[in-house]
This record gives structure tokens, sequence and C-alpha cells, in this order.
């Protein structure tokens, strides 16, 4: 089953000196399937990935999320269905210093009002290796640790997609490498849908699919 269908999106930016960033683009995703984008910056990846997770709304074409346009929504029920639907993970993690470990992870569940309980929160801190540091503060934190606080808080929003811009860009071989495999256990053991765009190759070729734009045009590789 898609859970993800793009139809002919282009996108262009600044009307009056047009640049387009996306040439009719389609793409399917299936439910519990692991994407790589690849392509060089500038590529089109990055409007790509803020197009189908609601962020971009202004497009021409088709994305359909979970069977909704959302290309058809008005901003208030594109907002709400986008919290429901979708979860980022940046290159730069956006986490809270003033908060703990734990009360970052908890950060968006709190927002979409899910109720998080203990047994799920010692779940989550386990599996990414964070038990001990659940009362530390971002700052007392490696890069890699930080990036995994970033994932964790995307699980325990319980949406079904998750789109990862170049989580992986400012880390070493072995925490990329460790990101790349807890995002892809959660397609195995929770049937999450993951688009995860990097420049590395070699973790490309670890996903299920791997698709390239190149000057707003995508290839299927």
């Amino acid at each position: 089953m898609n859970i993800i269908e793009v139809r002919n999106v282009t996108k262009v930016y600044n009307k009056k000196n047009p640049f387009v960033a996306l040439k009719n683009v389609s793409l399917n995703v299936k439910k519990g399937e692991f994407l790589t984008i690849v392509g060089p910056s500038g590529s089109g990846k990055t409007t790509l990935l803020n197009i189908i997770g609601g962020i971009d709304a202004d497009y021409d074409g088709m994305n359909k999320i979970k069977g909704i346009n959302y290309h058809e929504l008005s901003d208030k029920e594109l907002a709400s269905k986008r919290r429901e639907d979708v979860s980022f993970i940046f290159q730069s993690f956006h986490l809270m210093p003033s908060l703990t470990v734990e009360e970052n992870i908890c950060l968006s569940a709190k927002i979409k009002k899910y109720k998080v309980n203990r047994f799920e929160l010692n779940d989550v801190l386990s599996q990414f290796g964070l038990m001990e540091k659940r009362k530390s503060f971002i700052d007392e934190l490696s890069r890699g640790q930080q990036q995994r606080v970033a994932i964790a808080r995307s699980l325990l929003s319980r949406t079904d997609i998750i789109l990862a811009d170049e989580p992986t860009g400012n880390l070493d071989s072995k925490n990329a490498q460790l990101v790349f495999d807890i995002l892809k256990s959660l397609t195995r053991e929770k049937q999450k849908t993951v688009i995860f765009i990097t420049h590395n190759m070699e973790l490309a070729k670890q996903s299920d699919r791997i698709v390239q734009i190149r000057d707003g045009v995508l290839y299927e590789t």
C-alpha cells in the first residue's frame, strides 16, 4: 500500500526571476519502506521533503499522504494533518537546551497531546542507549547522542512517516551508521515509513530503495 503518493509536482521559486526547483516529480512510497534520496546540493531534495511533509504548500501537483491530498487542505487542516502524520529529523537536531533528555524526547508528544507513560518512555530510552543520560541536558551529550534524542522524539510522536533531512551529515562514520541502523529498525519493527536524505552512498546502498534528484528531476536508481 502506498502511504505517500506524489504526482506531477512542480515547485518554482521567485516568480519574477523563476527558478524551477522541482520539475514534474512523481513518487510512490510504500508503508514500512525505507527510501533514500540522493543528489547534489541544490538539486531539490529538501524542497521535495518539505512538500511531502506539508511544510511547503506553494507548488503545483498532488501530494497525497495516507489517502489525503495535502494540496487541497486549508492551512489549519494541513497543520493538523502534518502533526498527525509526519515527523521531521533535521541535521541540526532542533533540541531544547533548557530541557533534559527525557523532556526533549517527550516534547513532540506533549505538543500533539499524546500521553507518554513511563513504560513507553523507558523502552525508548533503552532502545536508543540513553537510559543513563535521561536527566542530562543537551549540552552534556555528544552529537551522536543528540541525534538519537531527536530520533527518539520523532518515534514518541507516534507518526507513521519520518522525514530525515541529512540527519547524519554532521556525524562521524560510526555514529552515522548507528543513526541509520536505528531508523532502519523502525521500518522493520514498527512499520514506520522513512524518507532519508544523504550524500553518503555507503548508507544509501543499505536502504530499501534509492531515488536521485538532479536539477529538480527525479530518477529511479
